[in-house]
Formats: structure tokens, C-alpha cells, sequence
């Protein structure tokens, strides 16, 4: 952990516990609105609304990694990401439907966890470590069991489908992997700043570029502004915990960080009990405990031997 001692170790850990509980709500909100509201216009919404509340960041860019010639070469990697993120987006609200909000979010960030894993060594990383591999089965079995746990549930609607909510799930983690790539080359080559708003605002742009695709193929009701702005409110949470992520990993370990962000799917099922006394089993307590503890392990297990 960074220098400090204890004070920056306590700092570290609040600004994680922040973030992990912003990032928690965030998914409880947005997933309500989700199950109310058409999801395309849920998903540009928030991208528009997150693509506006970040522009700040734009003036700690770094101006010169902003040039044109350099800009110009990651705008197609960030076209990829914005577009792989609008799929992941999507396919994570439609998983909201027919799952309780804290399975949809535990299958997601696993599945999401072991796809990234598997193009990293697809891109020639080596071969993972004994303890990467058993933390990974731990993963796997974890997601396994939730996916047959909540499969055999009754539907929390007449319209859910739990099965539906699975595949969803696994459909954010293919796409969420596929845009962390690219998204990477874009902080790598350009700015890590330019990069956080450049995929949240290009989430919304490819978004309203869909609405004008879908309006003009078969006309729906425009969300009215009333309903944008509420979700723009609800998807808030997001900004706080980008924030508190970013600033915490300047203090301390980037992997211990990403492991503790895990227990997102821990607060989102707390949130969900609290705001809409949505019931888990003790067995799915358990499922989304291991997962957690699994990916924890994970990220340790790839730091040390990775």
C-alpha cells in the first residue's frame, strides 16, 4: 500500500468503501428505473446525463495527449469501447428484469472478471498460475450455482424469465470485457481523464444514435424529460464512485482496490433489501459471499504471481 502509514491505509479504505457503496446504489437505482422504463432510453439517458456532470475532467487532461494526431488514433478504440459498453449496459438492465438486482450484478462481475482474464491470455500474457486457476473454479462454481439457484426460483413478475436474466448477465460480461480492452489502449495512449468521460459521453452518443435508428424504423414514445432527468439523478451514485476508485488508487495497490470493488454485488443486494424489499435466500447470500471472496482472491492471486 502507498507510503503514509496508517492514516493513508485508513483513507485508502474509506475511499474504497465509498466507492463501493456509490457503485451499489448506482446499480439498485438504475435497475428500478430499468424495470420501469424503456432500457434504451434508460442507457442513453444516463450516459448523456454522466457524459455532462464529467466534462471537468476534460481541464486536468493532459492537453498535450489530446493533440490531433494522437487523438485521432484512439477514437477508434474508443468508438469500440463506447459501443461494447452501450451492450454491456443494456444487456445488464435486461438481466435486472428477470433477476433479484444483486444476482444480475454477482453473475455480471464475475463472468466479467473471467472473460477479461481469458483475453489477457489470449493476447500472449503467459499461462495463469496454479492460484489464479483455483480462485478462477472458485468463480466459475460460484456463478454456476447462482445461475441455478435463481434459474429454479419462481419470477419475481409473471412477465421474468430467470433464464433470460442468465444469459444477460453473461452477455454484460462478454461485452464489458471486449470494451475494457480497447478502453485501456485509449488511457494508455491518450488520457486516463479524456478516457473516463470520452467512454461515458460516447455511451450516450452511441445511444441516441440507436433511438434515431429505432425511431426512424418503427416510432416509440420519446421518454419524456421529467423521466431523463430522473434517471440522470439516480445514475449520480456513479460519479462518486468513480471518484473515490480513481483517487484511492493513487494511495494504494490497483488490485487490492479492484478485488474490495467486487463487494459491489454485496451493497447492491443490500440496497435492493432496503429500498425495495427485494428477498434473497440465505443459499443466494452465500453464492454472491463465495463469488465475492473468489474474485477477491483472484486479483490477489494475479498480483503476486500474474
Amino acid at each position: 500500500m502507498g507510503c503514509g502509514g496508517p492514516s493513508f491505509a485508513l483513507v485508502y479504505l474509506t475511499l474504497l468503501i465509498f466507492s463501493v457503496t456509490a457503485y451499489g446504489l448506482n446499480n439498485v437505482l438504475i435497475g428500478h428505473m430499468a424495470r420501469s422504463h424503456d432500457l434504451l432510453w434508460v442507457v442513453t439517458a444516463r450516459g448523456v446525463f454522466l457524459g455532462m456532470i464529467m466534462l471537468p475532467l476534460l481541464l486536468v487532461a493532459d492537453r498535450q495527449a489530446l493533440q490531433g494526431d494522437i487523438l485521432l488514433s484512439v477514437l477508434p478504440f474508443l468508438a469500440l469501447a463506447c459501443v461494447a459498453a452501450l451492450g454491456a449496459n443494456l444487456c445488464q438492465t435486461f438481466a435486472v428484469r428477470h433477476l433479484p438486482m444483486a444476482i444480475a450484478v454477482a453473475i455480471g462481475q464475475a463472468l466479467a472478471a473471467l472473460a477479461t482474464l481469458l483475453l489477457e491470455l489470449s493476447v500472449g500474457n503467459g499461462m495463469p498460475h496454479m492460484a489464479e486457476l483455483l480462485a478462477v473454479s472458485g468463480v466459475v462454481a460460484g456463478v454456476v450455482i447462482l445461475g441455478w439457484i435463481s434459474g429454479r426460483d419462481q419470477p419475481r413478475v409473471a412477465s421474468a424469465k430467470p433464464l433470460w436474466g442468465v444469459a444477460a448477465a453473461a452477455g454484460f460480461a462478454i461485452c464489458m470485457a471486449s470494451a475494457l480492452v480497447p478502453l485501456g489502449v485509449v488511457s494508455r495512449s491518450a488520457d486516463p481523464f479524456f478516457a473516463a468521460w470520452g467512454w461515458e459521453a460516447g455511451i450516450g452518443l452511441c445511444g441516441l444514435l440507436a433511438l434515431s435508428l429505432r425511431q426512424w424504423h418503427r416510432p416509440r414514445p420519446i421518454m419524456p424529460p421529467r423521466i431523463m432527468l430522473k434517471v440522470g439523478l439516480c445514475a449520480s451514485p456513479t460519479v462518486i464512485g468513480t471518484g473515490a476508485y480513481t483517487y484511492a488508487t493513487t494511495l494504494g495497490s490497483i488490485t487490492v482496490a479492484g478485488g474490495v470493488l467486487s463487494a459491489m454485488m454485496v451493497a447492491t443486494a443490500i440496497f435492493a433489501r432496503i429500498l425495495f424489499r427485494e428477498m434473497l435466500r440465505p443459499s443466494q447470500w452465500m453464492a454472491i459471499a463465495a463469488t465475492c471472496t473468489c474474485l477477491v482472491l483472484l486479483g490477489l492471486a494475479q498480483r503476486w504471481w500474474g
